[in-house]
């Protein structure tokens, strides 16, 4: 996801927009995820997670919650949400045209171009 959003959001010029990729999820660097946000971000006004796995696989489940005290400490009016795909027993789409129709919709909405619910 991380190549996608990056590649999306350089052609649409989305300057406002920062992407950060977690390499470790355990132990969750908590320390080190403060850090970025206070020196490069400390005017954040959103937070989306993006996975490509389904919501009940990959490192949503696991990991939100250390995400959420990170960022509720850095601002509190702000509050992390999810892009990706609804929970499955499937890992994947199954159909490589439903797995790029998925994967577009999932960078528009992480880039704010798509109404939240549609």
């Amino acid at each position: 996801m991380f190549y996608d959003l990056r590649a999306a959001r350089r052609e649409r010029g989305l300057d406002h927009i920062a992407i950060l990729r977690l390499e470790q999820l355990y132990p969750f660097p908590e320390a080190e995820l403060q850090e970025i946000l206070s020196r490069r971000y400390p005017n954040i006004v959103d937070a989306i997670w993006c996975q490509e796995e389904p919501m009940n696989q990959g490192a949503w489940y696991a990991s939100q919650h250390h995400m959420r005290r990170v960022i509720q400490r850095h601002k509190v009016d702000v509050y992390l949400r999810y892009v990706g795909r609804d929970s499955s027993a499937a890992p994947a789409a199954g159909y490589m045209a439903l797995h790029l129709e998925q994967m577009q919709k999932f960078i528009d909405e992480a880039l704010g171009e798509m109404p939240w619910g549609s």
